[in-house]
């Protein structure tokens, strides 16, 4: 399995299309939930996936980032590196103005004055699993499909 993660506006979704066409695996997209049981339905969904599929978002890593800015006072999904064993994640980051701009942020957005916050917990929360890393203002996809080949 392939996994897209990172902050809204950095290019999961069209990077996730594009890796879906080049390995021929189907594509599921799990947005930000809008009610914490759909977080809780999403990851138990994903546990159930074949291992050729590319994620755009997977419900354990988004619900920790999200979770506590949408949803205050209940706890994210438990933590449980075990289920990202053995996938390839890529952490989608470009720079946050970059993203902004991008997103388009309106203001009754609830991201619209936490998105410094997103971009540091999804750089904390990387910065202790392993992962590839994807910015599509300075690197290449074609550089990425050969990284993902190289571990799948």
């Amino acid at each position: 399995m392939i996994i897209l993660e990172g902050p809204n506006g950095c290019g999961k979704s069209s990077l996730a299309e594009r890796l879906a066409r080049q390995f021929d695996w189907p594509l599921v997209k799990y947005p930000t939930p809008k009610d914490p049981r759909d977080a809780v339905k999403n990851f138990d969904a994903a546990l159930t996936l074949p291992d050729n599929a590319i994620l755009d978002r997977h419900p354990l890593i988004s619900d920790r980032i999200y979770a506590p800015i949408m949803f205050p006072g209940i706890d994210p999904i438990p933590w449980q590196p075990e289920v990202l064993s053995g996938h390839v994640l890529v952490y989608c980051r470009v720079p946050l103005g970059t993203a902004i701009h991008r997103h388009k942020y309106q203001k009754g957005d609830p991201f619209y004055r936490n998105e410094m916050r997103v971009f540091a917990e999804y750089d904390a929360l990387f910065s202790s699993i392993e992962h590839l890393r994807f910015d599509w203002t300075t690197d290449t996809e074609s550089e990425l499909v050969k990284l993902i080949k190289g571990l799948i």
